[in-house]
């Protein structure tokens, strides 16, 4: 695990994406930056997690990922389980501020342009 944890402080996981499937488990996908040679494709890692949060499955395209423990895997673990989630809740409210209108709700109808114009002015 020690060497995952380099590789996340190393800032090499990219692009952790995370699928529900059906509802119950989850795919969760990463791209690992290579350590020796970063100007190659990184590698692909999956990790499968039940809902209670139980490995059922792992991959990595790495050559050394015929154990299922390579260093690739444990960076992906270790940065879910140890890196912030941003939510909605973790930034100051938004209320007060201006939103823009998008231009493609002025030109639907004459009734969205005038309810959007409303909207923008009681803003102001």
């Amino acid at each position: 695990m020690n060497e995952g944890k380099l590789l996340v402080t190393a800032n090499h996981v990219r692009d952790v994406k995370d699928f529900r499937q059906y509802g119950k488990s989850h795919l969760i996908k990463s791209k690992v930056i290579r350590q020796t040679s970063i100007s190659l494709s990184p590698y692909d890692t999956n990790l499968h997690i039940n809902e209670e949060r139980f490995v059922e499955d792992v991959s990595c395209t790495c050559v050394y990922n015929k154990s299922k423990k390579c260093k690739h895997i444990a960076a992906l673990v270790y940065i879910i389980n140890h890196e912030e989630s941003i939510t909605k809740t973790s930034h100051e409210q938004q209320w007060g501020n201006q939103t823009p209108v998008p231009v493609s709700l002025l030109r639907k109808s004459t009734q969205n342009a005038e309810t959007a114009m409303k909207c923008f002015l009681a803003k102001k």
